[in-house]
């Protein structure tokens, strides 16, 4: 395959994604999930974890840890998963959920620490404040594009500790997810190869408190 036609092919995936996200069809999280689980192309594979994190059907929740907890699989595709329990469970802790990502915040892989932390301040989980305090002290890991993890600790603390009683209340009373925070300015493409209007946006906490 060349590499031009590489080119079209992740920006088909992409532009896929997106579509099922802005038509909310959860008619194909079945096909998402078994994308996720099996398909061989490691493209397809993370625009399927993104894409489940945003059509807030929980039958992607266990998937979803599923990669988080494998070490064997690329820490790209763990990162995106752990963003997308984020924002499968913004403004809710689920225990299974939490419990994972709080565990990763000790992996290797500072993309994996990051997109974790990211998660657990999407969810709002208070009981996490130690474990955050203690990374915003010691981890000065930075990941490349974004920035360190420290930062990502400190501001997701912050967004915890501001977060707001009566919109958490009216999300779980319509079970529908809150929009996640995002950035004020535009953020790197998770692949540089595909087009910047297509990109998800990721790490909203920092960028807005340093915007």
């Amino acid at each position: 395959m060349t590499k031009q036609s590489q080119t079209r092919r992740k920006v088909m995936i992409w532009d896929q994604a997106q579509s099922l996200i802005q038509a909310g069809d959860t008619s194909a999280v079945p096909r998402l999930i078994r994308d996720l689980r099996t398909s061989r192309d490691c493209e397809r594979r993370v625009a399927a974890a993104y894409t489940l994190g945003f059509l807030n059907d929980r039958r992607a929740a266990k998937p979803l840890i599923h990669v988080i907890s494998n070490r064997r699989i690329s820490p790209r595709l763990r990162g995106q998963a752990a963003e997308a329990l984020g924002y499968l469970f913004t403004f809710r802790t689920d225990r299974l959920a939490f419990s994972t990502l709080l565990k990763q915040l000790e992996d290797p892989s500072p993309e994996v620490r990051f997109w974790s932390v990211f998660a657990i301040g999407q969810m709002g989980a208070r009981k996490a404040i130690s474990a955050l305090t203690k990374i915003s002290q010691e981890d000065k890991a930075n990941l490349p594009g974004w920035w360190s993890i420290a930062k990502e600790a400190k501001a997701a603390i912050r967004q915890i500790r501001k977060q707001n009683p009566a919109a958490r209340q009216k999300q779980l009373r319509t079970n529908r997810p809150l929009p996640a925070r995002r950035p004020k300015r535009g953020t790197p493409p998770m692949t540089s190869l595909a087009p910047k209007q297509k990109a998800p946006r990721r790490g909203a906490f920092a960028k807005i408190e340093h915007a």
